[in-house]
């Protein structure tokens, strides 16, 4: 029997080491484990629109002032992100008219009056009733589909009193109602309007039981639609956009700390 010593002299062969493969070549390249299922996930990061949203529910509820100028720089360092995600949500207001940008000056919360406010959403709220007016006539069935479905899918939401889950479902809602009436210049008008009034209807959500009851005046619109009662289907959106509503006026309250005299 041969006995196999460290002699390199010695007949045996020695060992091949195997080839990397690319994936371990790929983790020494970059000092990460080879072959290393993902980890822990990385912290989320604050998004384009988180910050919208959160300067949205700051002008609106007057934690910014009208004419108060919005710094990138000192937002950045608020949302701990780059200045870049910050600028565009900026950008973003502006579009909408809740922000204002002056040359040379920088971004600024736009200033609204009460009067301004009140002129903007009696248009609105008329414009909002002739879309569903017409949906009772023309909305396909495809689009009559889509809004039963959004409709329904909504009750987890209300169970967790999802505030902003909600915002985004009911303007799901109001989009599927505008393009429904088939109306290109009444669609374009409304959307102007509603980009600009968004932020201050929205905070009317915040309010207790006011999710449940937009809920259910959406289930009678909704029903006059199916129906083809358009003359029912308008006195509903009417009612649902009525500020003579009792928690229209708490909106009021809230919004007196915001909107300018005048």
């Amino acid at each position: 029997m041969r006995i196999l010593d460290d002699n390199p002299s010695s007949e045996s062969k020695p060992a091949v080491a195997k080839k990397p493969t690319r994936l371990a070549a790929r983790g020494r390249t970059t000092g990460k484990p080879a072959g290393k299922a993902a980890g822990k996930a990385a912290p989320k990061r604050t998004s384009q629109i988180d910050i919208l949203a959160a300067l949205e529910h700051d002008i609106v509820s007057g934690s910014i002032k009208p004419n108060q100028r919005l710094d990138e720089r000192e937002l950045a360092q608020r949302f701990k992100v780059s200045r870049t995600p910050v600028r565009e949500a900026l950008n973003r207001l502006v579009s909408s008219g809740i922000v204002e940008y002056r040359p040379r000056q920088g971004m600024f919360a736009a200033a609204m009056t009460m009067s301004q406010f009140f002129h903007m959403y009696e248009v609105m709220a008329h414009l909002e009733a002739l879309c569903a007016h017409l949906c009772a006539r023309r909305m396909s069935r495809a689009d009559q589909q889509a809004l039963t479905e959004l409709h329904a899918g909504v009750g987890a939401i209300l169970e967790a009193q999802d505030v902003a889950a909600y915002n985004r479902y009911n303007q799901k809602f109001h989009d599927l109602l505008y393009r429904g009436a088939k109306n290109p210049v009444l669609e374009e008008q409304v959307r102007i309007l509603r980009r600009r009034l968004q932020p201050y209807r929205s905070f009317s959500f915040e309010f207790p039981n006011r999710m449940r009851e937009s809920h259910a005046e959406h289930s009678q619109i909704i029903d006059h639609i199916m129906r083809g009662d358009s003359d029912a289907g308008e006195r509903a959106m009417r009612d649902h956009m009525d500020i003579r509503r009792e928690n229209f006026s708490d909106l009021l309250v809230v919004l007196s700390g915001t909107l300018l005299d005048g």
